[in-house]
């Protein structure tokens, strides 16, 4: 039933001046109270009748509960959807309060009401039955009810009574595929209570409508990505939007292919990860997907016509890989992992996912810029023609745009080049302007401990390396090297050093201090050197983190996070699990 049919029908009822039940019903999370909420709010000065409660039935131990709860949630329709603060109170109280105490006293049967309100000695359970008439009661969560307390012929009776004797007019909300399969009590009792029911199924775009806001980033792209998915859980569609939007700030300054890449991700992770109908694909048939291998074509026996590449798939399987192929999800990778637990823990903050997105903006734009110097050398190899100075000036141009990924090699070509045409201040300028837009970057001065620093063969470029090379190098502390490991996830030679010299316990004071990044990326850091000849670097760390986890019992639980067995004594050295 589309919404626009369930809108009418419900629009009616809560309108009409008749006493009837409704059941509204629906999967999980398409939106059944959010829609019936909606509704309630845009007709609540038409509401017959003119009190209203909205009660759970999760959590709900008795019917003598369900009365209180029905009672202690019954406002007039003027206040639906306000809060009641002090403000609403004052202004609305003088219209509100005369005849809301007129209609109490009328249910507990007029003017012996009053004495019966006065005396303490008679308890409110006692009042309650004659309390809830004349109200619109919304009874939602059904398939929630603990039918060992409360059973369904139980329950349906209580509401036959509401409508028949206390004029009452009530809904019902149930996810009806979860209620239990024993259920038939509820199934015998609801064709003579209840009047009419209305299934809440809206489309995928009905729930886009609902599920995204019109001011998101991306609506457009993750819109239809929802489409070819066919999500149409306005739960999940509303926490998708909310990590797309958690997520936004960090594509800022990043090579647009980052964010097309990552979002279709974040839709697929979200769905995956919240899903609870079986529709989305499992978080393990995700993460071991791969777009290459799920279209291998088996090899054919005996000559036999070779099956198209998924026949052999189980029809939900079959399903799944569809459904990724539609959005372009090729492969789980360490992005996806990032992002995966973004969803998981529900924020941000030491997911890694700024890491990730760092290393593939790195990797996008270091294919535009090899792009354009392999476009503008090609402008020298490939022809004999051409405007001479426009093809050098786009070396030298694209040869400065590509300084964070260009190598040492790769920069002495063009200063030779520059030299050899007599351009050699033109050539100086390019080295001085690589050194100061590469200025902290060690390994690329030192030109004696590289591999291909031979390869370098402009005198003036090695004299300047060599220079710079001696002006940053100097000692950093204990705290500066684990903190360049930990954000840059490299190392310098300083670096290295500074970790070798370090024992346990100066480790361990570094860990128990104020870093610039997480405790737990610093013990990370220092915990990759576990093979020869840093070793010694982990092991350390290791025993410094046993003592760590000395401390108390939560202290034990973190250092376990970082895999560390804490009841291993090994000479201090714990064992890594």
């Amino acid at each position: 039933m589309s919404v626009a049919t369930v809108k009418k029908v419900i629009t009616s009822f809560l309108k009409e001046k008749n006493f009837r039940v409704l059941a509204l019903k629906g999967g999980w999370g398409v939106g059944k109270t959010y829609a019936w909420r909606e509704f309630v709010l845009a007709n609540k000065k038409e509401l017959f009748p003119e009190d209203y409660a909205y009660v759970s039935l999760f959590g709900v131990a008795s019917i003598s509960d369900l009365r209180m709860a029905i009672i202690a949630n019954t406002q007039p329709r003027e206040t639906i959807g306000e809060k009641l603060t002090f403000e609403v109170v004052n202004q609305k109280w003088t219209t509100i309060a005369p005849a809301l105490i007129a209609r109490l006293i009328n249910r507990a049967g007029g003017e012996k009401a009053g004495g019966l309100l006065k005396g303490l000695n008679v308890a409110v359970e006692v009042l309650a039955p004659a309390l809830i008439r004349n109200t619109l009661i919304c009874l939602d969560d059904l398939e929630r009810l603990n039918k060992e307390k409360i059973p369904h012929d139980v329950l349906m009776g209580f509401i036959s009574n509401l409508k028949e004797t206390c004029n009452c007019k009530i809904a019902l909300i149930l996810n009806d595929q979860e209620l239990p399969t024993d259920a038939d009590a509820f199934d015998k009792y609801r064709e003579k209570v209840v009047d009419l029911e209305v299934e809440y199924r809206p489309t995928v775009q009905e729930a886009i409508g609902l599920g995204l806001s019109s001011a998101m980033n991306r609506r457009d792209s993750i819109a239809a990505m929802i489409v070819s998915l066919g999500i149409r859980n306005i739960r999940i569609l509303k926490r998708i939007e909310e990590y797309s939007e958690m997520i936004e700030p960090c594509f800022q300054n990043l090579h647009p292919d980052v964010a097309r890449a990552a979002i279709p991700s974040l839709v697929l992770l979200t769905w995956c990860f919240f899903d609870r109908s079986g529709d989305a694909p499992s978080l393990e048939f995700v993460k071991s997907y791969n777009w290459a291998t799920s279209v291998i074509k088996k090899k054919p026996k005996d000559g036999a016509v070779p099956p198209s590449p998924d026949t052999d798939k189980p029809p939900s399987e079959q399903m799944w890989i569809d459904a990724l192929r539609s959005i372009g999800f090729a492969t789980f990778e360490e992005v996806d992992a990032a992002i995966l637990k973004m969803v998981q823990q529900g924020y941000l903050e030491e997911s890694g996912v700024v890491e990730e997105l760092a290393k593939r903006d790195q990797a996008a734009t270091s294919g535009d810029l090899e792009s354009r110097l392999i476009k503008a050398w090609a402008g020298i190899r490939d022809s004999f023609g051409g405007d001479e100075n426009a093809i050098l000036l786009e070396v030298i141009e694209s040869t400065k745009a590509a300084t964070p990924i260009l190598s040492p090699n790769n920069l002495n070509g063009v200063v030779v080049l520059l030299r050899e045409l007599d351009m050699n201040a033109i050539a100086d300028e390019l080295i001085e302007f690589y050194i100061a837009q590469r200025n902290e970057d060690l390994r690329v001065f030192d030109l004696e401990e590289s591999a291909f620093g031979s390869d370098v063969t402009d005198a003036v470029l090695r004299e300047k390396f060599a220079a710079h090379t001696k002006t940053i190098a100097k000692e950093v502390s204990l705290r500066e090297a684990i903190e360049t490991i930990s954000r840059r996830k490299g190392w310098s030679k300083e670096d290295q050093a500074a970790l070798n010299a370090a024992s346990a316990e100066e480790l361990y004071e570094v860990f128990k201090g104020d870093l610039s990044v997480s405790a737990e990326a610093a013990a990370r850091g220092c915990l990759q050197f576990d093979s020869s000849p840093y070793e010694g670097i982990a092991q350390n760390a290791t025993e410094a983190l046993l003592k760590i986890a000395k401390e108390s019992p939560l202290n034990a639980a973190r250092v376990r996070r970082l895999g560390i067995d804490t009841e291993a004594e090994a000479e201090g050295a714990g064992v890594r699990c």
